[in-house]
């Protein structure tokens, strides 16, 4: 090697290595707003669980107001990177990021709830908007200002920076996994804000770094610069993106493509979480599955090395859509945890094959900062669907289905500017003609086939030939349609429709189903025509026979089970208790009431009181031979209204998808409870749950009070009371004083909780759901 090339060497060796570094130094930044980004979601929503509990509409309107506020923040960079003079876009830049540090820590409002008279959405964004805003917004701005300040740096890569959104992807999958699983366990809220103000003075840190590093090797103005200083040959890839538009116009075709590319995943992804939290398995935790994915696909879609059309994936979806689509209406009980993949697998495939097509389209770095802005529009489009317009259009989550129809065929067409809905021959000509006409006929013949199967199948109940043969038929003939995107999607819909019309297997008949900010409520009566239900997706929230027995409490509230004891245990003698009931459902427990006894309700759903109240579906209230009344509103904040030494006795039993929101079993509620309890008044606590083991916290708070704590397990139900209606349950009961609770010590199943396994009190600041989890 000669001196001359080693001269000609060492500053090629010395720019990548310059770039390497601004490289990793820009990726960390990237990833670390990405991290407080994520991570403050989770936190302030924590903060509000006091006011408003943990329904999927609750966390659907969360994810609706910040996908919103980083709309605002890519809004906010689009304008500062329109500037003409860039200084003083950074000046103003910094200005907000010092008027942000100067608002930190921020508060965590635990204590707050709104009015019981309107719709908790309003007073929810308020809150948002006010605790949460401004650091998200700022925060928001950086990954598209640090990309487009990257493309101006002159290094190598600098023609196509979009490799760097990776990074924002990777920290908001890991705020998203490490919140649950080691913030949210061993910080309590207030130190949680006080770490996240520390993160974002590192962020200033690296921001500052950042600066510093471009500013010392800027290329000039209109030309990019290779590490010798000459003026480099443009990658493939940058050649691509160069190439894909004009660097001064974008058409508004491609804008509403970008928009709409954008919004159907984020539709999906909150239709497919409600779906699987709500009608397949309460789990908790169950929400951080469908958003992992959602962000994988981004970090895959937006690799480098990532395709710009997909044939593989066309070839998989078919196969994991279609049990999806045939088993939506009618999952038999045994396949849940089958389905539960499947669904997500659908999900993560067509969320990718649209963040693939906004990857292959994404214009030149001249216009980043417009891109990231039209799917920051397409996601709250989406979002805002969900939680928004979808509650207020359907009486079911019927924006799933639409959006899986939809999402099959912008996944299965091959890639363009916009999927084509027709594709193969020529318009106007007979084969043009031909294939049009078998696009519709043939979904149309597919959906006759499943309705005639569906019909067969209800007059035959019994044959399992016939179900397997209605299932796999009409699934064969969507299969076939599966290389035409358009057909495919039709039938698709056309099986869905026909499912949601005609389900081969259901709980009974639905006499009445709607909808609101909580959830999808029906009202059922099973086939045997001796009950009426209420459900809440998959969760039973009480019946009543419809017979002779329909005065009776059954299911959790049977006579046998665990509250039958309370109450006929209870010191206070029946005429003359005062009862609170925290979750009403469908108003078993007014059985219970005698004459000159007052029962009082409170019911955090509207819905759920009409429902109750309505004597055609359910008859407790009605012919409650007490004094019952109702209290619109937060169990936990209205009954802290009440006057101390209120009641006798006080029943939580809030469900909420199948787990009590966290805000009603901490030592704050706890302490209101007490309060609120005549003296030798008792406290008791439907605990059953499929998922979290709630006796260790039961335990726990009761010692923390200094209560006496009973449990009862009542799981095995003999075959003739199940017949009758009753179903397992287990319930704790607290009571102040070390032998308040000395009449059900003496009735049978009642024990101390076991102290085998231990559990933390849970606070309003501090509760960790995996300490409970039943592994």
């Amino acid at each position: 090697m000669t001196v001359r090339s080693i001269h000609a060497a060492v500053p090629r060796l010395t720019a990548c290595a310059s770039e390497r570094t601004a490289i990793a130094l820009y990726s960390a930044t990237l990833l670390l707003a990405a991290l407080l980004l994520f991570s403050l979601q989770p936190m302030i929503g924590k903060s509000l669980l006091p006011a408003l509990g943990a329904t999927p509409a609750v966390w659907n309107t969360c994810m609706v107001f910040f996908q919103a506020a980083l709309l605002a923040g890519y809004a906010l960079a689009h304008a500062l990177a329109s500037l003409q003079h860039p200084r003083r876009a950074a000046l103003l830049h910094l200005t907000a990021i010092v008027v942000v540090m100067l608002l930190l820590p921020i508060p965590m409002l635990t204590h707050e709830a709104p009015s019981a008279e309107h719709s908790p959405v309003g007073w929810l964004l308020l809150r948002l908007a006010l605790t949460a805003g401004a650091p998200f917004v700022i925060v928001a701005t950086i990954a598209p200002l640090l990309q487009r300040v990257f493309a101006a740096g002159g290094f190598r890569s600098s023609g196509d920076p979009y490799f760097l959104y990776r990074a924002s992807n990777v920290g908001s999958l890991a705020a998203l996994l490490a919140y649950p699983l080691l913030l949210e366990p061993s910080l309590p809220l207030a130190e949680q804000s006080r770490w996240w103000a520390i993160g974002f003075s590192l962020l200033a840190a690296l921001l500052t770094a950042c600066a510093l590093c471009t500013a010392t090797g800027i290329a000039p103005p209109g030309r990019e610069t290779s590490a010798t200083g000459n003026t480099s040959a443009c990658s493939s890839a940058q050649r691509r993106v160069t190439a894909t538009a004009s660097p001064h116009v974008i058409g508004l075709r491609r804008i509403t493509a970008w928009i709409a590319w954008a919004a159907l995943p984020s539709s999906l992804m909150l239709g497919v979480t409600t779906h699987i939290t709500t009608d397949l398995a309460a789990a908790p935790l169950l929400w951080v599955a469908p958003l992992a994915l959602y962000l994988l696909t981004f970090i895959v879609a937006f690799s480098p090395r990532a395709g710009r059309d997909s044939a593989r994936l066309r070839g998989v979806l078919p196969f994991v859509l279609l049990p999806v689509v045939a088993f939506h209406y009618c999952c038999p009980p045994g396949l849940t945890l089958w389905m539960l993949p499947l669904h997500l697998a659908a999900f993560f495939l067509i969320a990718l094959a649209c963040h693939q097509r906004l990857a292959a389209d994404r214009p030149p770095p001249a216009h980043l900062t417009a891109f990231y802005l039209c799917m920051s529009i397409g996601g709250v489009i989406g979002g805002a669907f969900n939680a928004l317009a979808a509650p207020l259009i359907f009486t079911g989550v019927t924006e799933y289905p639409l959006m899986l129809t939809l999402g099959a065929w912008v996944a299965m067409s091959r890639m363009a500017a916009a999927p084509q809905l027709a594709s193969g021959a020529p318009h106007g000509d007979a084969e043009g003609r031909r294939r049009a006409w078998t696009g519709v006929a043939a979904p149309l013949l597919i959906a006759a086939v499943a309705a005639g199967g569906a019909a067969l199948v209800r007059a035959n109940p019994g044959a399992t030939w016939l179900i397997g043969a209605a299932i796999a038929l009409p699934m064969f003939g969507c299969f076939a349609l599966s290389a035409r995107p358009a057909a495919f999607a039709l039938s698709i819909a056309a099986l869905l429709t026909v499912g949601a019309w005609l389900p081969l297997s259901d709980r009974g008949q639905v006499v009445h189903a709607e909808r609101n900010f909580f959830g999808v409520k029906r009202v059922i009566v099973d086939r045997t025509g001796r009950y009426r239900f209420l459900l809440h997706g998959g969760t039973n929230h009480g019946a009543q026979a419809l017979g002779a027995a329909r005065a009776e409490p059954i299911t959790y509230y049977h006579a046998t089970g665990p509250i039958g004891d309370v109450f006929a245990h209870h010191p206070t003698r029946p005429g003359n208790r005062r009862i609170a009931v925290i979750g009403l459902g469908v108003g078993s427990l007014a059985a219970y009431a005698h004459p000159g006894d007052h029962i009082t309700f409170y019911e955090i759903d509207p819905a759920v009181e009409r429902i109750a109240a309505e004597r055609e579906w359910f008859s407790f209230l009605a012919e409650c031979r007490g004094k019952s009344q109702f209290v619109i509103g937060d169990g936990r904040l209205r009954i802290a209204e009440a006057p101390r030494a209120s009641f006798d006795l006080i029943v939580l039993d809030a469900f909420s998808s199948d787990s009590i929101p966290a805000h009603l079993v901490t030592r704050e509620a706890i302490s209101i409870y007490r309060s609120r309890l005549a003296p030798g008044g008792w406290l008791a606590l439907h605990i059953s749950n499929h998922f979290l083991d709630l006796a260790p916290l039961a335990r726990a708070l009761a010692g923390d009070a200094g209560m006496e704590c009973l449990l009862r397990d009542d799981a095995a139900v003999p075959a003739e009371l199940l017949a009758a209606g009753k179903t397992a349950s287990r319930w704790a009961v607290m009571a102040p004083g070390t032998h308040a609770l000395r009449p059900l010590h003496d009735a049978a199943g009642w024990i101390v909780p076991s102290a085998d396994r231990a559990a933390p009190v849970w606070t309003d600041q501090d509760s960790n759901l995996l300490s409970l989890l039943r592994w």
